[in-house]
This record gives structure tokens, C-alpha cells and sequence, in this order.
């Protein structure tokens, strides 16, 4: 066993403290980390191509035309056809876990690279923790050579948002752009619940899968596409609104008369528990600032430190105020285990997503689906809501 393959085995632990390796040591733990990841992801399905038809190797040779010998590449994915010895397809991945952004010369001496190695369809993807310098981005997708960084562990904050502006599809789509390009070439960037941002051929994604996907030819996609999973891969468990109803109504019992008021379920109850029992700080006298598109973050729930934040822009006790402060202790309630086991677990919330007609299918929409069920469920419980819509009736 080689020392990379012994890397591979032992080393995609993102708790690595690689300033704690020397630098040919931190280049070889990076291109494990790496090699695990598109080995791991391909041989599960979630990218297009056949994973039967895959093999992944590191540090391989391939014969250079110009050379006259062998060309090593950090690591490789031979895509065969039906006949497992003629190679059809050679993808190669380049690791740079430099000290700095990679630039236009890097990525042309890896297209050098590419094009000597002669007799097969090859196709490159870069691999940097410091992300590129903008020519290195223009230049990459003018040749056909894909991009992707990969965020340092202390880069990383786990954020979901909520603000009080709605953007339409194409301008959500265009600051999502603008924000993986930024996450591609800003060496201090922050990742807000993401950790891989790539692009290829003027696309750009928070999710490597769509990149790599796009990278392969159609010819080798596999044509049983309906037993690939999704890219996004749920990591959020379901729980239907009988679960959720459960619980708030666990808790109104928990507390009786003391939670409910003439006309409304007092929150106070319940907050001040949490801050006796779980040393959960609120606070409610915060300008909590504005998100990456310039718009006002209404809530924040911190699981690290274990503070509720809600913003002093909304009046106290208003009906914002209160669904925001019953959103995030849902979130606190039902998601507590879920994201303290992410690094650095942020929730940071806006009005977007209380609207439930704008929730799509994913992680985050299905976290703030959950958090809106129990906000809903405890400030109008169905035990109130019932007979009272009954009376109105008779």
C-alpha cells in the first residue's frame, strides 16, 4: 500500500490539523481528501457516470508523447467501455493546497499536462483550499478545465436565511453566481453552509456534483438515470406535522396554564426554561445586520454558544417577533443534535423563508419547513384552533 493510498484509508477526517503538517505531507493529506470525496460520491451513484465502469487511481503514470515517458497525476478516474481494458475516458485531478491562490500559470502548465498524454478523451479538474486568482478563472474556462475549492474547516459557518426582501428566480440566481465566484477567488471567504464551490465553462455551483456532471461527455453518463441519487443528498430526517404537533403539545402540557394567555401562547414560559435548564441565552437588543444580498437578518440561533438572537428591528412582541423567536426555537428544539455535529453551526434566518410558497425541495428548505410547522403549531395550537373555528360555525 502506497503512503497516498494510506492517506485515502485514514485522512478525510475534516477535524485534520493540517498546519500541523509539513507541506509536502499537508499536499499529500489534501489529495486523499479529495480522492475520497469523487471516489466515495461516484461509487454511490450521485454523479453521472457508471461507477461499474469506473477506477480510481493515485500518483499513476500515463505516457507523454512529447516526454517520451510517463506524466504522474495527483490522481485519476479511467472510465472504460464494455470491454474493461480499451479506455475510453481519463479524467485527472490536480491538487494545489498552496499558500496562495492559484494562478493563470498553474493552470496552464496543468493544460500542458492534459495534452501530452496522448490516446485518450481527457478532460482536468483543479482542486485549491485557497481558491484562484480571477485570470486563472477566465483563463480555466475558456480551455475546458474545471474549478474547485475546498474550504478550509475554519472558513466554514453553517448559515440558512431568512430576509424580509423576496428576490425573483433570475436575480437569486445571478448573487448565487456572483457569490461562488467570490468563494472561488476571496481567500478569507466565508462559507455559509457549504464547503465546496466549483464552475466549468462559465457555470458556477455551490454543489461539485452539477460541475462534474457537466464536465462529462453525455456519451458516458450513465442511462440509468433513475437510479442516481441526488447531488444534495438529505442529511435532515423527515418529520411529518403529527410529530411536530406532538411535541409543542408535550410542551403546553409540560407547562399548562402558565403558557397560555387569554388570546395568545406566552413564550416567555418557555424561554426562560431553556436559559435555567440549557443555558440558552436571548437576546433581543441586536442590529443582527444584513445577509450577502444586503437584506435584514431577522433571527439568528448560534448552537455553539447556544444563543437565540432576534433582531431589534421588530417590534417586541409583534406578530413578527413572535413567529421569529418560535422559528428558532423550533430549530433549537428539533435540530439541535443535527447541527452540532457541523462545524461552527449557525442558523440565520429572514422572511424568505417563513413563506412557505417559496420552500423548495432541499436540506435547508426542509429545516425551515420543520421550524415553521412548530412556530405555526405552538402559537395556534390545533387544540385552540378547532373549537374556536367550530364556534364561528354554529
Amino acid at each position: 500500500m502506497s503512503k497516498l493510498e494510506s492517506l485515502y484509508n485514514a485522512s478525510f477526517n475534516r477535524e485534520v490539523i493540517m498546519s500541523d503538517l509539513s507541506s509536502v505531507a499537508k499536499g499529500d493529506a489534501f489529495e486523499a481528501k479529495v480522492f475520497k470525496l469523487l471516489k466515495s460520491h461516484i461509487l454511490a451513484g450521485e454523479y453521472t457516470l457508471n461507477p461499474k465502469k469506473c477506477q480510481f487511481f493515485m500518483q499513476k503514470g500515463y505516457f507523454s508523447y512529447k516526454r517520451k515517458k510517463e506524466i504522474k497525476v495527483d490522481m485519476s478516474i479511467e472510465v472504460h467501455a464494455e470491454d474493461k481494458e480499451k479506455l475510453s475516458l481519463l479524467v485527472v485531478v490536480e491538487c494545489k493546497n498552496y499558500n496562495k491562490r492559484v494562478g493563470v500559470d498553474d493552470i496552464e502548465e496543468f493544460e500542458s499536462k492534459l495534452s501530452q498524454i496522448s490516446g485518450k478523451n481527457v478532460k482536468g479538474i483543479v482542486f485549491t483550499t485557497k481558491g484562484f486568482q480571477s485570470g486563472a478563472l477566465e483563463f480555466a474556462s475558456s480551455i475546458g478545465i474545471a474549478l474547485a475549492r475546498f474550504l478550509p474547516d475554519n472558513q466554514i459557518q453553517w448559515f440558512l436565511e431568512r430576509t424580509p426582501e423576496i428576490l425573483g428566480g433570475r436575480s437569486r440566481r445571478k448573487a448565487q453566481i456572483e457569490e461562488v465566484k467570490k468563494a472561488l477567488t476571496d481567500e478569507k471567504y466565508e462559507g455559509k453552509a457549504e464547503f465546496i464551490f466549483s464552475a466549468f465553462n462559465g457555470s458556477y455551483s455551490s454543489s461539485f456534483a452539477e460541475i462534474f456532471n457537466k464536465l462529462i461527455p453525455d456519451d458516458f453518463k450513465s442511462y440509468n438515470q433513475q437510479h442516481l441519487k441526488s447531488s444534495n443528498k438529505e442529511i435532515v430526517p423527515y418529520i411529518g406535522q403529527s410529530y411536530i404537533d406532538g411535541r409543542v403539545n408535550n410542551i403546553l402540557k409540560y407547562f399548562g396554564f402558565k403558557v397560555k394567555n387569554k388570546n395568545e401562547i406566552l413564550l416567555s414560559p418557555i424561554c426562560d426554561y431553556l436559559s435555567k435548564f440549557s443555558n440558552v441565552e436571548f437576546i433581543y437588543d441586536e442590529d443582527l445586520g444584513e445577509n450577502v444580498h444586503g437584506n435584514k437578518i431577522l433571527g439568528k440561533l448560534s448552537i455553539d454558544s447556544k444563543a437565540i438572537f432576534i433582531s431589534n428591528t421588530l417590534e417586541l412582541n409583534s406578530p413578527r417577533w413572535r413567529f421569529t423567536l418560535a422559528h428558532e426555537l423550533g430549530h433549537f428544539l428539533l435540530h439541535r443534535k443535527l447541527l452540532l455535529s457541523k462545524p461552527n453551526s449557525y442558523l440565520v434566518d429572514s422572511e424568505n423563508s417563513i413563506s412557505w410558497e417559496n420552500i423548495e425541495k432541499s436540506d435547508n428548505s426542509r429545516l425551515e419547513w420543520q421550524a415553521n410547522s412548530f412556530a405555526s403549531s405552538l402559537l395556534l395550537p390545533k387544540a385552540t384552533l378547532i373549537p374556536f373555528i367550530a364556534n364561528l360555525l354554529i
